[in-house]
């Protein structure tokens, strides 16, 4: 039974989780070899009418479907916190907000991975020598990702909204960003 869309976990406003969403639906819809089952059965419904056999297919392949995408579903909604929509700003604060943290646990004696410190480096391009910091430097960076943080929060609507006009723009200028349709989708 698929559930009312108030109680469901996708949010298509976030691409990361369509992208996701996506990804997983594809690979189980190549899995089951639901593409050349519904092709069979739109190929069959074109001629005329549907034998009890065909009818039998049909559902299993509907019912089979409606799994792929609630499983297709459940790998991918709630990775992020549906409060703020998402944008390249907000993510790359809320990255840099987390490195800070990270650093002052680490500083406090928390173990922290060092590959995980370094990495959040590299993605928010902080240049700093994890070894080499010290505790007013921690703060100070912690402090100032906070307030970043909250001011971009304060505008993620604006923030998601400019990103989406910017994706658009992209796709109408063929820069190979552009919008595909799904392949299992008949035309």
């Amino acid at each position: 039974m698929i559930q009312r869309a108030a109680f469901r976990t996708l949010q298509t406003q976030d691409p990361q989780v369509v992208k996701k969403y996506m990804e997983v639906l594809t690979f189980q819809i190549k899995y089951h070899k639901l593409e050349t089952k519904i092709r069979a059965l739109h190929d069959a419904a074109s001629g005329g009418q549907f034998s009890d056999r065909q009818r039998d297919d049909y559902e299993r392949t509907d019912r089979l479907l409606t799994e792929c995408m609630l499983y297709a579903e459940s790998q991918s909604g709630r990775l992020y916190s549906k409060q703020y929509q998402w944008s390249p700003a907000l993510e790359g604060a809320a990255q840099a907000h987390q490195f800070w943290q990270m650093c002052l646990k680490r500083r406090k004696g928390v173990k922290i991975s060092e590959t995980k410190l370094a990495t959040l480096a590299k993605v928010t391009k902080i240049n700093y020598d994890i070894h080499k910091l010290t505790l007013l430097q921690i703060i100070k960076g912690w402090r100032e990702s906070k307030n970043m943080l909250k001011l971009l929060q304060k505008e993620h609507v604006q923030l998601h909204l400019t990103h989406l006009e910017s994706l658009a723009e992209a796709g109408s200028k063929g820069d190979g960003k552009t919008f595909q349709c799904s392949p299992w989708v008949i035309r």
